[in-house]
């Protein structure tokens, strides 16, 4: 892909004199190594600092669109070189030749030496509409390349055109027969052994017959056979009880002693959910066993994370204090988090001390599933996180 293709004011002028029917030659296409402005890139004569001739592939004339193939390669290339510029240069019948149209590239195509890659070669495809039907032929010989559509064609002849034979690709002495119809006849053995290179194909095949048959009895044994043992698969610590057994332990002691609180019922629930204020989605209360209630709140926001993957939410303290909170100290508050993007993961902690300039807000960090920082780095990207909040009762 070339960066900026014009055709010059020569060209142009060229193709006014046309309009009445005449057609137009390439004569050359040439390189150079050279690059010029943009802005005056139509007024070139010349490509700058030519280098090399290349060879017009093919010349495709489609109503007012003209399909334009070029070819460099680097055949007798002493010195490998940066090609900057294309030249495609044209003439009428009656007037002298001129530069036509010319690419310029801002990185430019290196141009390797033949020693330095033998049979190197670009091809560069150049597309031009006209408002008017025009007649482009060429004028430069393919230099004793095969052209595009010819090499295309025997690409895709699958009918042996160089008439190769089996002997030529070292098969002469394989039978032209089917896989299926070939039949392979062998005496069985009992013992399990290794296959060596250069076995014939009758021992191999009884060997790998033995092989399979002990396979798939093997597959077949459902009692163990390899003597696998609960912690060899990470289950030595359970124990071998019943579903029944497991059910009669779970009773709400033991759960309220597991969990290290009391669940709030599902109608408590569904009453504190009436207190919504803010940005805050739910509130409820819940009794540690120990007998103390800690208020439970739900809070979903978006936060725009810095590229250490660190933001802040917005005030949440006093929210949480106008309906029943406590913003205390930093053992008094427990934030858990989650993102709910996928792939990101947040750690949160409050930020309790009151000479902070984020007093009473959550510090969130953002990890990406590799354990980078995840980046908010577009204007209007955000990440949504939803926290869960236990502070003490006011």
């Amino acid at each position: 892909m070339w960066d900026n293709t014009v055709i010059t004011n020569a060209g142009v002028e060229l193709i006014k004199n046309t309009m009445s029917g005449e057609t137009i030659v390439i004569t050359a296409v040439k390189s150079g190594t050279g690059k010029v402005s943009v802005d005056v890139l139509a007024k070139q004569t010349e490509v700058v600092d030519e280098k090399q001739n290349g060879t017009i592939q093919s010349i495709k004339n489609k109503g007012n669109a003209i399909s334009v193939s070029v070819l460099f390669e680097n055949s007798g290339l002493a010195k490998g070189y940066t090609m900057n510029q294309i030249g495609i240069y044209a003439k009428t019948s009656d007037q002298t030749e001129i530069l036509f149209a010319i690419s310029q590239d801002n990185a430019g195509k290196e141009i390797p030496s033949e020693s330095s890659m033998p049979y190197y070669s670009l091809v560069s495809n150049f597309n031009f509409s006209f408002s008017n039907d025009l007649s482009i032929t060429s004028a430069v010989e393919p230099l004793g390349y095969v052209t595009l559509e010819a090499f295309e064609e025997h690409k895709n002849d699958i009918s042996n055109p160089h008439k190769v034979t089996k002997k030529q690709v070292g098969l002469d002495n394989v039978p032209n027969v089917a896989t299926n119809d070939q039949a392979v006849t062998f005496n069985d053995v009992t013992e399990l052994s290794t296959i060596s290179s250069g076995e014939k194909m009758s021992p191999v095949f009884a060997k790998i017959k033995l092989a399979i048959s002990n396979l798939i009895t093997h597959l077949n044994n459902k009692e163990n056979p390899h003597g696998v043992t609960k912690k060899q698969i990470g289950l030595e610590n359970v124990e071998n009880k019943s579903s029944e057994s497991i059910r009669s332990d779970l009773t709400v002691e033991n759960i309220e002693t597991a969990l290290n609180y009391k669940p709030v019922s599902p109608t408590d629930f569904e009453n504190y959910k009436s207190l919504l204020n803010g940005s805050l989605e739910g509130v409820g209360k819940i009794q540690m066993t120990s007998g103390k209630y800690k208020r439970m709140f739900f809070a979903q926001e978006l936060v725009k994370t810095d590229s250490s993957g660190k933001a802040t939410t917005n005030n949440i303290k006093d929210k949480i204090e106008a309906i029943g909170g406590k913003w205390g100290n930093y053992a008094e508050i427990s934030v858990f988090g989650y993102a709910n993007e996928e792939g990101v993961m947040i750690s949160a902690s409050p930020d309790t001390l009151k000479s902070s300039d984020t007093y009473g807000r959550v510090r969130i960090k953002a990890y990406n599933a590799d354990g980078s920082a995840h980046y908010d780095s577009g204007t209007y990207t955000n990440t949504l996180v939803t926290l869960l909040i236990f502070t003490d009762e006011a």
